[in-house]
């Protein structure tokens, strides 16, 4: 039973892949955690982010001068899934700056995330998710990078271009939450 949230994980994407016509295809990308620095943001986070950065900086360098013995790098974590479909990329990130979270669900943050595609060279935001659930495992010197069974997931369905997300926890997925 040990492996039944990654079964569950695992039949859910089969689910979503053969929904609807034989044609119909689901994508379906895992946000997972990073560490990024803050000096020089990597592209094309540091375009999508561009407005918020120098906050996210500012936020970073108070937590280091107040915890200076801990000597913590200028560098901060950023929770990421990435899908193509086509010649298009969608891009859904969150900080880990300025997020709620819960005692009594201490897997989920609340953060503002954003939703970005790329066509070509251009980069346009969709959409700008306040309060975003960010579902991610804490270990000993941050977030994993990817747990099956705690997670959030972006999903693409070819045939409708619909975007969504789906939090797992514990191996339990939602019901998938419709992007704009």
């Amino acid at each position: 039973m040990r492996n039944q949230p990654i079964y569950a994980a695992v039949a859910l994407a089969i689910l979503f892949a053969t929904a609807g016509t034989s044609q119909a295809e689901v994508l379906i990308a895992p946000m997972s955690a990073s560490s990024i620095p803050l000096d020089n943001p990597p592209q094309p986070i540091a375009t999508i982010w561009a407005d918020d950065i120098p906050t996210i900086r500012e936020n970073r360098r108070e937590i280091i001068n107040t915890a200076k013995q801990l000597n913590l790098p200028f560098a901060t974590e950023i929770f990421e899934a990435k899908l193509q479909s086509g010649d298009t990329t969608y891009i859904l990130s969150a900080f880990n700056d300025g997020c709620w979270f819960s005692e009594a669900l201490p897997n989920v943050k609340g953060c503002t995330a954003k939703l970005a595609k790329i066509q070509g060279d251009t980069i346009s935001i969709i959409t700008t998710i306040p309060d975003f659930e960010v579902v991610a495992i804490r270990g000993d010197s941050g977030f994993e990078g990817f747990n099956p069974r705690f997670n959030t997931s972006l999903q693409f369905d070819t045939e409708t271009d619909a975007l969504s997300y789906v939090t797992i926890e514990d191996g339990m997925p939602s019901e998938p939450v419709p992007l704009p």
